[in-house]
């Protein structure tokens, strides 16, 4: 019996990968307003933290074969690289910046899985990845001038900022792959277990960041009133933000991923990154409609020529054949 051979079967994974990145999208905006001054290593602390306990409470501290171990430990470096080195990528440079990043990692995943031969590319495949590119990067740059000028850095900033965010990208990417290898175990214990080595690792980040005067001076600057002055301030009340960014930006969407790496090869699964940017935007609107004094921008009218091209993209990779490793990996 395969999981690849039903039509249905590929609509759970379709359907699980586009309700994750919804997830991350709408979450990211949510999160982006009520987090306050707080160090962004901090931050993905908590964040890792809180989702390992809830994935390993439910069930109930499962543990997994001996020969998982591997897969386990290259999931939760992928997940403390994509998490730890985003936020750090943000606090030096602006959403902007960040947004252009994250539809590379369907482009990072086919690499990936093409020199692993795990998957056969396709020329379909690779057209639809880089019209959904050009669709993400159509919104994030075609922008007016005065948006611009307001989210500029120095070039030393910048250079740091890409760098941090094409790694993250790739440890983003190296989570897909690691979760197609640890299909037939349980879902939740497996991030769980992953997530605890995240936490563990950016814990132990934040603490030698916080020792370091220069770091510190990057994650909470001394020029920003009320900010995280020795990098371990955690906002008042912000017990719901956690309990949201924990359940609705970790749990659901690692939950949602997982799902959908049984059923889709890994290139299929992260070309669904590029729901993110229209996700944030639709957010951002609803938030600026039912909230007009939200600190947000509404998105510029010209992404709609975006919008259509990441559907265009993903409608040419959806529709791709599976690849032939693909299916006999399944089988």
């Amino acid at each position: 019996l395969t999981m690849a051979g039903s039509g249905s079967s590929k609509i759970v994974g379709h359907m699980s990968a586009l309700g994750a990145n919804c997830c991350f999208g709408i979450g990211g905006v949510v999160a982006g307003m009520a987090l306050g001054a707080m160090s962004p290593l901090l931050f993905t602390s908590f964040r890792a933290l809180g989702a390992s306990l809830f994935f390993l409470t439910f069930t109930q501290f499962k543990v997994l074969p001996l020969s998982t171990a591997s897969s386990i430990f290259m999931l939760g470096l992928g997940m403390f690289v994509a998490q730890s080195l985003f936020m750090l990528g943000v606090k030096i440079s602006t959403p902007v910046m960040a947004s252009i990043w994250q539809p590379t990692q369907p482009i990072f995943t086919l690499f990936l899985v093409t020199i692993l031969g795990m998957e056969k590319p396709s020329l379909q495949k690779v057209l639809g990845i880089l019209v959904a590119f050009c669709g993400c990067a159509s919104i994030v740059l075609i922008k007016p001038a005065s948006s611009e000028s307001s989210a500029s850095k120095n070039s030393g900033n910048e250079l740091i900022a890409n760098l941090l965010f094409m790694i993250s990208c790739v440890g983003a990417s190296s989570m897909v792959l690691a979760n197609k290898s640890l299909q037939g175990h349980s879902k939740f214990a497996v991030n769980g277990w992953a997530a605890l080595q995240c936490a563990i690792m950016t814990i132990a980040s934040t603490y030698l960041a916080n020792s370091n005067p220069e770091m510190l001076e990057i994650l909470c600057p001394s020029s920003v009133e009320g900010g995280c002055r020795t990098g371990w301030e955690v906002p008042k009340n912000s017990e719901k933000l956690f309990a949201f960014v924990i359940v609705f930006m970790t749990v659901i969407p690692y939950y949602l991923n997982s799902v959908a790496a049984g059923y889709l090869d890994g290139s299929e699964v992260s070309v669904y990154t590029v729901a993110q940017p229209i996700a944030s935007a639709v957010t951002t609107i609803l938030v600026k409609t039912f909230m007009p004094t939200a600190n947000i921008k509404l998105p510029h009218a010209s992404m709609i020529n975006g919008v259509i091209l990441i559907f265009a993209g993903l409608g040419i990779v959806v529709t791709a054949p599976k690849s032939v490793m693909g299916k006999k990996k399944k089988e």
